[in-house]
């Protein structure tokens, strides 16, 4: 009887104590978990510090805030849309008010002009354009100014400090970007292939505007616009042959494609821009409460700095500046394998069960996962949208010259032979996954030649492979 006394009396105390003890943890953690909430919301808004005025940006970066003055307007007519249709139904769903004030309406009925099943009613269309005619002359004039650079040891910006000022700016840039592109497009229908070839190059220079401002860094040097840009520079490049038909237009051309070379030359590099992205780092704990800098030094003592594995790779990065795409995509690759992706701390707390064993398997995973670093972020996704976007972006212009070769030579260029063409191209010609020329081949009847980059483009889910990225150019058909 003593002995069974005894026991339960050790059974109790014993639970007793872990009762204590998980309560006590209970408490840490809570701690803890309010201070990383705490101090993860401190680390954002230090990313948005070391501000610059308005107009001290715009004297920096003239080509952003001259495409964020435009303004479009739209006529007072209702919009010709069919009743009852598609488009209609999801304009009525997403937008009730339909205010042209309504960034996201705006964008929306941009998008639609001269789309099919949209809005095709020329009068408005024409009434649309003519009231816009201020994009037009800024793309016209524009065109004969250099491409705006950046010094890599710029001070970087992200907001000013009046920041509703910029995020107003930035949401202009983007659907008055889009407005030169439909500008483009409708200058090929109208035939007016002057304008064409000025909208390329003015669409080329105010998605590169927001791209250099301020360091080059990961978030802005993926410039996504040219994915857009691919498809109509196709149509303008390879596909319109009325830039071939003479002295003039031929003239034209070239000197369009120049402008082009002109604008591989000024894109931010990869390799800067993931050095400069690690200087950023550095200011999120900078004017941390003391309480915040005490976690976060607790935390990296157990775990280790949740940045090392970004920091060190850019540095390997950067050491390689100048080298081929395939290298850094090496470097990734070898990154990735040695700091593997983990689970997401926020995930599996919030997933975690009410069961006792369910605890202890979170508890196991928390004391080995950082919670503010629950995957380490090697950035080989924005190095193959990177190599991606440059490489197409190289293929298309390299096509275009090749196709003015033609129109003057009555054949293909030889990329080992004709120096006066790769002098032209550039680096256009070059391709930088690997550091060498594109190959050329030429169709058995010589009509067509094939441009082939040594870098793989996405994976196609269809055919359940990836192909090297290449184009297919097709001789002018037009005689001088």
């Amino acid at each position: 009887m003593s002995k069974n006394y005894n026991l339960k009396k050790i059974i109790s105390k014993f639970l007793v104590a872990a009762s204590l003890v998980l309560f006590l943890f209970s408490l840490i953690f809570i701690l803890i978990a309010y201070n990383v909430s705490s101090m993860r919301a401190a680390m954002n808004a230090n990313n948005k510090g070391g501000f610059e005025n308005i107009e001290k940006l715009k004297q920096l970066y003239p080509d952003y805030f001259t495409l964020a003055s435009l303004e479009i307007r739209f006529p007072a007519a209702a919009l010709p849309i069919a009743a009852g249709g598609t488009f209609e139904s999801y304009l009525n769903k997403t937008y009730h008010g339909k205010d042209t004030a309504d960034w996201g309406y705006r964008y929306t009925i941009i998008s639609a002009l001269g789309e099919h099943f949209k809005i095709t009613d020329e009068t408005y269309l024409n009434s649309f354009y003519d009231m816009n005619s201020r994009f037009v002359e800024e793309i016209v004039t524009s065109y004969d100014r250099p491409f705006t650079t950046n010094d890599s040891n710029a001070q970087f910006i992200t907001h000013p400090a009046d920041g509703k000022v910029y995020e107003q700016c930035w949401l202009a840039c983007v659907i008055n970007n889009s407005m030169i592109l439909k500008i483009a497009y409708r200058a090929l229908d109208k035939k007016d292939y002057a304008l064409a070839l000025k909208s390329d190059i003015a669409y080329l220079r105010f998605s590169l505007a927001a791209g250099v401002l301020g360091d080059p860094c990961l978030s802005n040097i993926i410039n996504y616009d040219l994915y857009t840009n691919y498809n109509l520079a196709k149509q303008i490049y390879l596909n319109e042959d009325f830039y071939l038909s003479g002295e003039a237009p031929l003239n034209k051309f070239k000197n369009a494609l120049l402008k082009r070379v002109e604008f591989i030359k000024t894109r931010p590099d990869f390799a800067t821009a993931f050095k400069n992205t690690t200087a950023m780092l550095a200011g999120k704990t900078s004017g941390l409460k003391w309480k915040d800098k005490a976690t976060l030094y607790t935390l990296n003592l157990w775990y280790g700095d949740p940045d090392v594995a970004f920091i060190e790779t850019a540095k390997l990065i950067h050491s390689k500046k100048g080298a081929p795409y395939s290298e850094f995509e090496k470097i990734l690759v070898e990154a990735r394998l040695k700091y593997p992706l983990k689970k997401s701390f926020t995930n599996e707390l919030a997933y975690t069960g009410d069961d006792l064993l369910s605890f202890f398997k979170f508890l196991k995973f928390a004391v080995n996962t950082h919670p503010l670093a629950p995957n380490a972020y090697i950035p080989d996704q924005e190095l193959a949208h990177f190599i991606n976007i440059d490489t197409k972006f190289r293929l298309v212009t390299l096509g275009g010259f090749a196709r003015h070769f033609y129109a003057v030579n009555k054949r293909w260029p030889d990329l080992e032979k004709d120096a006066g063409f790769i002098k032209e191209a550039g680096p256009a010609a070059i391709d930088a996954y690997c550091g060498r020329p594109f190959i050329i081949t030429q169709s058995a009847n010589g009509d067509t030649i094939t441009i082939k980059s040594a870098a793989r483009d996405w994976y196609d889910h269809v055919s359940k492979k990836t192909d090297f990225i290449e184009l297919s150019v097709t001789k002018p058909k037009a005689e001088m």
